[in-house]
């Protein structure tokens, strides 16, 4: 009887809350408008946002990528040690290194900028 229970709460809960009794919210970070989850694992429906992984959208894409499901590298031109970069949209952290000197009056990646 107690499953039985502990199952209808959980088919009953509302938009962004999983779990017995509806006690826990979905992750901040499930795609989708509404942050929708799975009502009994709280798994996100429609996958994480853009700079974050895993089946609750909880852990933030390793060092060096970013992006949706963490599948793009961050680029080999930011500076620092191992290149780190920000995990939603691949902005360099410590900004970009020089690998090439620009003609007068332009600066920045790939000299384009006036």
């Amino acid at each position: 009887m107690t499953f039985e229970l502990e199952s209808r709460y959980e088919k009953e809960c509302g938009t962004g809350y999983f779990g017995a009794h509806c006690a826990k919210s979905c992750s901040k970070h499930c795609a989708g408008l509404g942050n929708t989850c799975d009502n009994v694992n709280g798994t996100c429906n429609k996958g994480c946002d853009p700079g974050y992984k895993g089946s609750l959208c909880t852990q933030v894409c390793g060092t060096g990528y970013f992006g949706a499901q963490c599948a793009k590298s961050c680029s080999e031109h930011c500076a620092g040690l191992d290149n780190t970069c920000d995990n939603v949209n691949g902005t360099c952290n410590m900004g970009l290194l020089c690998t090439q000197e620009c003609d007068i009056g332009y600066f920045g990646e790939g000299c384009a900028k006036p």
